[in-house]
């Protein structure tokens, strides 16, 4: 048996000589797309470092992102790495109950046992993450409101929500306010982000140092 581990910290592994998928390429791409968003990201960070003073410094918006590409980074990598996990948890899951492929679609209740254990194993490692990819990167909040969305946050999520506070590039960390309503999604760096998640996914793969 050849075992590639996934996750280091559940121990979740893939049998590359008996996968329960017949292919898995998408893993391997996501992962190399992960890394490719995080490099870009982190090369904006060390030019920032570098171009700003040393004093502790906070700046937002077309200042720092005239084209709009971080933000869009930061959407991309939200969304690849829901998906990435998503995938990782349906490995860990058919593994667990030796299920193949045809079993997916074996009863409902394959179906509902999948489909939680998926989104739990995402909430779980990557909630803040999560909570972006829902209102902003997968589509605006705005063209999909629902009660619990308040103005704020459906004027936040169409706006450039990037902003620099030495030594990352943030998502969130800015908040918008329309009357009493604030925008409520959590802010996160996506280069910290990738470096937290390296040790328990992909030991190894590692972005150049700030």
């Amino acid at each position: 048996m050849t075992r590639i581990v996934l996750d280091h910290i559940k121990n979740i592994g893939l049998d590359t000589t008996d996968p329960p998928l017949s292919n898995t390429h998408a893993l391997w791409d996501l992962r190399a797309g992960l890394h490719f968003l995080a490099c870009v990201v982190r090369t904006e960070e060390i030019r920032l470092s570098k171009e700003l003073p040393e004093t502790p410094v906070f700046a937002a918006g077309s200042s720092i992102d005239p084209n709009g590409i971080i933000a869009c980074c930061f959407n991309w990598f939200s969304i690849s790495i829901v998906s990435y996990l998503r995938l990782v948890g349906l490995i860990d899951v058919m593994s667990q109950q030796g299920w193949k492929s045809q079993d997916i679609r074996g009863s409902e209740g394959n179906r509902r046992r999948i489909r939680s254990h998926c989104v739990e194993y995402v909430k779980d490692i990557v909630p803040d993450i999560l909570q972006w990819r829902n209102k902003i990167a997968a589509h605006f909040a705005v063209t999909d409101p629902t009660a619990e969305d308040n103005l704020g946050t459906l004027q936040y999520c169409v706006i450039n929500p990037i902003s620099y506070s030495r030594p990352y590039l943030k998502a969130g960390d800015l908040t918008w306010t329309i009357g009493t309503e604030e925008s409520q999604l959590p802010a996160w760096a996506l280069t910290q982000k990738y470096e937290e998640l390296e040790k328990r996914l992909w030991p190894g793969v590692k972005l150049q140092r700030i």
